[in-house]
């Protein structure tokens, strides 16, 4: 007998953040997957050349980017400077990495980097004061 029981999630609609979350998750595999993971195990993890090493942080930098977009979900919310930074390693790294962002993503990246921004608000009003 088939297992009936669905998960809510499946059927909920996707959106952006989704999109996100599984875009830096794709980054992150297709970096580690050019990486020779047994040679360096068995290496008893060597020092990198440099080109690895740059792999491995690229991998690092799109885990870190997806635990904060996770947040979202879970908790504690990211500050607006992590989701510039989310929007940053999301954009860079998909382009080194030849994935196309998925049609929901480049405005939710821009909406951060727009949140991450102050505005003259903040500041007095953007005038500055003579002294």
């Amino acid at each position: 007998m088939v297992n009936s029981v669905q998960d809510d999630s499946e059927n909920a609609p996707r959106t952006a953040l989704d999109d996100v979350d599984e875009l830096l998750q794709d980054i992150a595999f297709e970096a580690a997957n050019r990486l020779d993971w047994v040679a360096i195990v068995k290496q008893g993890f060597p020092a990198l050349p440099e080109d690895q090493e740059q792999v491995l942080k690229d991998m690092g930098e799109a885990f870190a980017a997806d635990q904060l977009v996770q947040r979202m979900w879970d908790g504690p919310s990211p500050t607006n400077d992590d989701r510039r930074w989310i929007a940053d390693v999301t954009e860079r790294l998909a382009t080194r990495y030849d994935l196309d962002l998925p049609q929901t993503v480049p405005a939710l990246l821009q909406e951060w980097r727009a949140a991450s921004r102050p505005s003259g608000r903040e500041f007095g009003g953007g005038h500055r004061r003579r002294r």
